[in-house]
């Protein structure tokens, strides 16, 4: 059976598209007669690829000698012996066909699998069916070990598009499985790899408050760095202000206030901690120390002009809207889009560039300037947000869009965080 999968699909990749139809089964025929002057009906290949007479038909010796011919073999018999030891892709197809047919998948076989490809983007064809299987399978034995496939991490990055867009369907598909959550997420927090590409690349705001705070506090607890800690403390400081929760808030902004940030720290955790920092002291009405962080933010913002990516600008934006820097969010913003030249090409800025015209739509609706305003949010399409922020993203348009959006049926959800978003800064 799984041989009779693979041949299809291969004849299928010789022919340049799947076998859908009664149209594809006439001409796959002629053109494996105009290929081979060897004659398979247009029926045959019907009830070979399951097409036509839906009752169980073996398909005859001739019949399989002919199709392996047509993707290159003598025989099917070379087919079966040659072709997935020559082509990985038949490879990694069988792999995928075998998982499905077992209980569990072994992380050995997976391990051997992934020594074998040399071509980074062969892990597009295998990683998305292996992960869809692993938790339809509610295989949390591989799962555990899925951050240990060396192979997978061993020099690479999140900028390779193959691995990106796997971890993000992996957070998407540990949000439905709750059975699974605790016990991964304490796996994979003591895990190298796992700390790296799944706590730290993917922090999934629309569920933060939800669930993912939990997957932050194990990823502390196993944490060493100052780094690391202040993103984490930062997260759930956050997490906090959204809730209004005083006492988790106090404790927090004490922890954050003892750090030092230097330039070791990353962009993006130092952004989160400012922002933290900013939105309490604005909404605790400590003048002096808002009025020293906000300093303190313009000195950096000098300082990393010169990065190639601009992360901090990115993140620092949400927390100086939410307390009413429209001017120095704009500004900010403005040399967002002039650095933009170098990397709006890249795949993986795609959400911050949509996140950052909603914020500049808000600053603008703020500044009473609603017809600028408009002409942006006609050019943003929600849709292409980050996956792990959608929700989120959406809420720092200016209440009334929300509003509209809500109107329209989209579940925009999150009241405590529409509440603090859409209330008036103190003067």
């Amino acid at each position: 059976m799984m041989q009779l999968e693979l041949l299809k699909s291969t004849v299928a990749r010789q022919f340049g598209r799947p076998i859908l139809n009664r149209p594809d089964c006439e001409q796959l025929s002629q053109d494996i007669f105009e290929k081979l002057h060897l004659h398979i009906s247009y029926n045959t290949i019907r009830r070979f690829f399951s097409l036509a007479d839906h009752q169980k038909h073996n398909a005859s010796r001739a019949t399989l000698t002919i199709l392996a011919q047509y993707v290159g073999y003598k025989s099917f018999q070379s087919f079966n012996v040659v072709a997935k030891n020559i082509d990985p892709t038949l490879k990694i197809q069988e792999f995928l066909i075998q998982i499905q047919f077992s209980n569990t998948i072994s992380s050995e076989n997976t391990k051997q699998l992934i020594q074998n490809i040399n071509e980074q983007h062969l892990l597009s064809t295998l990683l998305p069916g292996l992960i869809f299987t692993a938790f339809q399978k509610n295989d949390r034995a591989f799962l555990e070990q899925f951050f240990t496939l060396d192979k997978l991490f061993d020099n690479s990055n999140y900028l390779q598009y193959e691995l990106f867009f796997a971890l993000q369907l992996i957070g998407l598909q540990i949000r439905e499985q709750s059975n699974l959550q605790k016990r991964l997420w304490e796996v994979w927090s003591q895990q190298t790899n796992g700390r790296f590409f799944y706590f730290e690349l993917f922090v999934d705001m629309d569920f933060l408050i939800v669930s993912h705070h939990k997957a932050i506090e194990h990823y502390l607890l196993y944490s060493r760095s100052a780094q690391d800690i202040i993103f984490a403390e930062s997260l759930l400081c956050w997490k906090a202000l959204w809730l209004n929760d005083k006492e988790t808030l106090e404790r927090s902004i004490k922890k954050l206030e003892s750090h030092v940030l230097t330039k070791t720290i990353h962009p993006i955790p130092s952004a989160r901690l400012y922002n933290c920092l900013l939105v309490f002291y604005k909404k605790q009405a400590q003048q002096s120390k808002y009025l020293k962080l906000i300093f303190e933010i313009k000195r950096e913002l000098v300082s990393r002009q010169t990065d190639i990516d601009p992360f901090f600008y990115y993140w620092i934006i949400e927390g100086l809207v939410i307390v009413g820097e429209y001017d120095l969010c704009l500004q900010i913003i403005e040399t967002i889009e002039d650095n933009w030249s170098q990397v709006m090409q890249r795949f993986y800025n795609h959400g911050a560039q949509i996140k950052t015209q909603i914020i500049k739509c808000r600053c603008l609706y703020a500044l009473n300037q609603p017809k600028k305003a408009q002409q942006i949010f006609k050019l943003i399409d929600l849709e292409k947000c980050y996956s792990f922020s959608r929700i989120y993203d959406q809420l720092f348009l200016p209440p009334e869009y929300l509003n509209g959006l809500a109107k329209q049926g989209q579940q925009l959800g999150y009241t405590d965080m529409m509440r603090m978003l859409n209330q008036k800064s103190p003067k």
